[in-house]
């Protein structure tokens, strides 16, 4: 991160400073907790074994029937129905 930049509170995605909003979600760069709500990645739809791509900050939802995402070609490691780590796919 450079010196200005942020990182949202409602997705958690480095902006540059520049923005005055989220690049990913559009959360405006000051808004309060309760804006917050409104924006940021919707994890109550989130069955059991279903991942989160962490790469590059990615942040992208996969199915649990998913063993890679197409963006980042990444496979999660899994311990039983446990995402615990990546390796390139």
């Amino acid at each position: 991160m450079s010196n200005g930049d942020w990182m949202c509170g409602a997705c958690q995605h480095i902006n540059f400073k520049k923005r005055d909003a989220c690049q990913r979600c559009q959360c405006p760069k000051f808004a309060t907790p309760a804006e917050m709500s409104n924006y940021g990645i919707d994890r109550t739809e989130v069955l059991a074994g279903d991942w989160y791509c962490s790469t590059f900050n990615c942040g992208s939802h996969n199915y649990a029937s998913r063993t890679a995402i197409t963006l980042t070609i990444l496979v999660p490691f899994q311990v039983g129905k446990v995402a615990i780590g990546f390796a390139i796919g």
